[in-house]
Parts: structure tokens; C-alpha cells; sequence
């Protein structure tokens, strides 16, 4: 879904000169609305995704489910639809800035690694994405991730369970587990552009075709499954490091 409005900026680029540079404020406001509709549409499986990974079991817990489709069951039945969203608005919040800088500063970054032919190999686009990744991560998303896990873990709206970890647990509270969190948005930014640029080379014939949002959804979810399946440790090891009383791990 992440990619569906960016591509509208590569499908009228494809009007351009071929050396003509794409604007990076235009990639950032794509970014933005694209990141918006990302994080509503696929809230309810990232609820119950961070459900199971707090599930320490160093800890004893249990949940009354093991699975995505168990969960999303049980809190539909049990506490209501709307239940699924709960935390929905620290990440909301956090994933329109998130996405600009994202897609904002891989643009800059890609333009700076560019030959003189104005190409570029899947190690720089991984470069691109990573730099990209890095920043975002640092940013919006430590801060953000934290207070959504916290938020989870204590059953409470956004900005109650804000000022409870102020509270208890002062500022660095909220940036517990930002270097677990820039690992994994930064491999995940690097696999994922990787992937989706080599992806949309292919299928425009290095530009010779326009990208069309249908292409660029299909992209997107190619690239979001291989960057998850390689990246998907450091994001476990991020969740029990923002936890309220993490007591297992004290670095990446």
C-alpha cells in the first residue's frame, strides 16, 4: 500500500527528461498520504503481531490465541471490532512524517549515488534505503514504536499511557530500544527499496513503461514480504526491548 501513491510521482516522471531530477518534496508528500492509509489499513494484524511477541515466554504469559486470524477472533468477540484498533494513534501520528522522510530522503540520497549514466545498482538503492531508514528510525519511529507497545502492554489510550511512562519512567522511557528500532527500519528500508526498485525496473523495461498504482501495489507487497522475512528478528527483539518492564534484554 506504501508504494500505490508514490508511484503516481514515478508514473508522471516518466514524462521527463530522463535526467531531469524527481522532486524530493514530491516523493515526501506521496510518502505522507501514503503512510497515513498504510498504518489504518494494516493496524489490526500489527496489534496482534505485537500481542505475540510480548508474549515472553521468560515471563510465563499466555494469550487465549497463537495465531493472526485466532486473535483477531478472540478480540472481536471479546472486547469488540474497534478493540483491534486500540494504539492506532502514536503510530498514526508518527507514520505521516515517517513515510515523508522516508520516501523524501531516499530520493536524496538515491540522486546523490547515481553514475554518470544516472543509474543505479541494487547495492545503492539498499544504500538509499538504508540512510533512508536509519534517519526515520531515529526521528519518529523509536519514540513512536515505544509509547504503541507500551500503550498495548497497558491496555491504555495514547496520550493516558503517554504521560504514564513520563511519568514513571521519565523521557528516556520513551527512547527505550531506538537502537533495535534503527536496525530493524534500517535493513528493512534497505531490503525493501532494493527489492521494489530492481522490481520496478524490470517490469517498466528500465523506464521505457509507465508503473501503474495496480503494479506498484503488487511491488510494494513483493517488497514488504522480503524485507519482513529478512528483518523480522531485530523487530521481535525491538518489541521486547520498548516493553514496560523489560527485564531480558538490555541491548540489540
Amino acid at each position: 500500500l506504501v508504494c500505490v501513491f508514490p508511484c503516481l510521482q514515478i508514473h508522471t516522471g516518466l514524462t521527463m527528461s530522463s535526467k531531469q531530477k524527481k522532486s524530493p518534496l514530491l516523493a515526501m508528500g506521496a510518502g505522507c498520504i501514503a503512510g497515513g492509509i498504510e498504518a489504518t489499513a494494516i493496524w489490526p494484524m500489527e496489534f496482534i503481531k505485537t500481542q505475540l511477541q510480548l508474549q515472553a515466554k521468560t515471563k510465563g504469559a499466555k494469550l487465549p490465541y497463537t495465531g493472526m486470524i485466532g486473535g483477531l477472533r478472540y478480540y472481536v468477540e471479546t472486547t469488540g471490532f474497534f478493540s483491534l484498533y486500540r494504539g492506532l494513534a502514536p503510530t498514526l501520528v508518527g507514520s505521516i512524517p515517517k513515510a515523508g522522510i522516508r520516501f523524501g530522503l531516499n530520493s536524496v540520497i538515491k540522486e546523490q549515488l547515481r553514475d554518470k549514466d544516472g543509474k543505479l545498482t541494487p547495492a545503492k538503492n539498499f544504500v538509499a534505503g538504508l540512510g533512508a531508514g536509519v534517519t526515520e528510525a531515529l526521528i519518529v519511529v523509536a519514540p513512536v514504536e515505544t509509547v504503541k507497545t507500551k500503550c498495548i502492554e497497558l491496555n491504555m489510550p495514547f496520550v493516558k499511557g503517554f504521560t504514564q511512562i513520563l511519568k514513571t519512567e521519565g523521557l528516556a522511557g520513551v527512547y527505550q530500544g531506538a537502537a533495535a528500532t534503527a536496525m530493524k527500519q534500517g535493513s528493512n528500508q534497505g531490503l525493501r527499496f532494493m527489492w521494489f526498485n530492481e522490481y520496478k525496473r524490470i517490469v517498466t523495461e528500465d523506464g521505457t513503461k509507465p508503473l501503474s498504482p495496480i503494479g506498484g501495489l503488487l511491488g510494494g507487497m513483493s517488497a514488504g514480504c522480503f524485507s519482513t522475512l529478512g528483518n523480522n528478528p531485530f523487530d521481535v527483539i525491538k518489541t521486547r526491548m520498548c516493553e514496560l518492564h523489560n527485564i531480558v534484554f538490555v541491548q540489540s
